[in-house]
């Protein structure tokens, strides 16, 4: 949290405003995304609920924690406390859920209820159970969340929880590798990710763990196949760091262009080249770009100043400018 992306939130991402009632369901990451939430929605002046419908861990000492069946405990409480965990006992390690009939309270006295709707032994994909999920009926925005990194991994119980229902729903048999699209059918299914949606609900999967290049690559292609599938917007996230939130949107389609081409008459030589931490400054930004969702990147430079191998990043489409010395401009004709 200390690399806090400062330019976009989760909750700015997916678009939540007041009145919003938020259910989390599928793989792990849920009750981190949960958490993350209620934090960026509080600094932004909002009262926030926190609660869940199956069972979660208690939160740390950082959070209050209401154990209550009472509408009126959780008025008194509310008055006083912001964020507030509510639950309905302890069982075990892990709190009980509300019955999903005491959300409606709740989401009166909140600005923002935020649901954990379903629970996954925190492996990165799942589908359902026939009990599976409860998703209070009134929620407006329904969040499936599933692992990057669970591509190209086996369709086993070390990756997947109910394993079984993801092979009724994709034809699969146990063993096969998982594929994005084998991801985005099983979002997509109405025994899947899409059990138990509200009809009026603005559906937003959620792809976390997109922690390198090659993360997010594989995020997008699983983005693809839901756009495909009638998905409008996905959220691709980095919990890890939390650095990176971005959302995808279908149709979307965005270019960097690296004005590179510069003399640096003034300072003698390119600055282009000066180093930092080891790295030249051109390739420190190649780097920063080829982390966010971009589908294209082009950079212009000087035909006499090539700056970067033509191996060294394949997915560069490099414009050399010959009149570079006529000024900025030109580069970007």
């Amino acid at each position: 949290m200390n690399k806090e992306n400062k330019a976009l939130s989760i909750s700015s991402a997916i678009g939540i405003k007041s009145g919003d009632v938020i259910s989390l369901v599928g793989g792990g990451g849920k009750t981190t995304t949960m958490y993350y939430l209620a934090e960026e929605l509080v600094k932004s002046g909002l009262k926030v609920i926190i609660t869940t419908t199956t069972h979660i861990f208690p939160p740390d000492d950082s959070y209050t924690l209401l154990l209550t069946k009472d509408p009126n405990d959780l008025e008194r409480t509310f008055k006083y406390v912001n964020p507030l965990v509510v639950a309905d006992s302890h069982d075990k390690e892990k709190l009980k859920g509300l019955d999903p009939l005491l959300v409606p309270d709740m989401s009166r006295l909140a600005d923002v209820t935020i649901v954990e709707a379903d629970g996954s032994r925190n492996l990165p994909f799942k589908a359902p159970n026939d009990h599976e999920p409860v998703i209070p009926p009134l929620s407006t925005i329904v969040i499936p969340v599933v692992g990057a990194e669970v591509v190209n991994k086996p369709l086993n119980e070390e990756w997947t929880h109910r394993t079984d229902r993801i092979t009724e729903i994709t034809g699969l048999k146990k063993g096969a590798i998982i594929t994005p699209e084998v991801i985005a059918k099983t979002l997509l299914h109405p025994m899947g990710g899409m059990k138990g949606v509200p009809k009026d609900a603005a559906f937003i999967p959620l792809i976390n763990k997109a922690d390198t290049r090659d993360d997010i690559k594989t995020a997008r292609e699983i983005s693809s196949f839901l756009f495909d599938g009638g998905v409008k917007k996905t959220i691709i996230t980095s919990h890890k760091e939390r650095t990176f939130i971005k959302p995808f949107t279908c149709n979307g389609h965005v270019t960097a262009i690296i004005l590179a081409a510069g003399g640096s008459s003034r300072m003698g030589k390119p600055k282009q080249m000066l180093q930092i931490g080891g790295k030249t400054l051109v390739s420190i930004v190649i780097e920063n770009i080829l982390a966010s969702i971009i589908d294209e990147i082009i950079i212009v430079t000087q035909p006499d100043l090539p700056l970067i191998n033509d191996n060294e990043y394949p997915e560069l489409k490099r414009v050399v400018n010959n009149a570079w010395q006529t000024g900025q401009s030109s580069s970007m004709k």
